[in-house]
């Protein structure tokens, strides 16, 4: 009795990082939403939809900036992406259910700016190893 052959890996494209960027960036302007629903001042909440959206748009503008870099520069921006809409929808899910302090703005200010960090300092990393040949 023959066993059949393993099927080859399809080809990595990165269509995941895509969709858990876009899936991270909803969840987190739904919390947003949500726990800013109270506020009446629609100009300041949709400023902190763009805030909280933002590194979501950073981390796309790096995987783009990536796509020619050798495969492992591509996997550490893919996986910052996935590690960013993953780390920032628990958070918020989190500051929900529980908030981080009684200042109810807090982790919509904090979260987003950690994320940029996060962002850059992922895309430098794949940006040193491409330079260096890496992958």
């Amino acid at each position: 009795m023959e066993t059949p052959d393993a099927r080859p890996a399809p080809p990595r494209d990165g269509r995941a990082a895509a969709r858990a960027l876009l899936a991270g960036a909803v969840a987190a302007i739904a919390f947003t939403l949500y726990n800013g629903r109270a506020n009446p001042d629609w100009v300041l909440t949709a400023l902190f939809v763009l805030w909280v959206a933002a590194p979501f748009g950073g981390a796309a503008l790096s995987r783009h900036a990536a796509r020619q870099w050798p495969e492992a520069s591509r996997h550490v921006t893919d996986a910052v992406a996935v590690s960013l809409a993953i780390v920032t929808t628990l958070a918020f899910a989190l500051d929900s259910v529980r908030p981080f302090s009684n200042k109810g703005a807090f982790a919509y200010v904090v979260i987003p700016a950690v994320g940029w960090l996060f962002v850059a300092a992922g895309t430098l990393v794949a940006a040193v190893m491409a330079r260096r040949g890496a992958g």
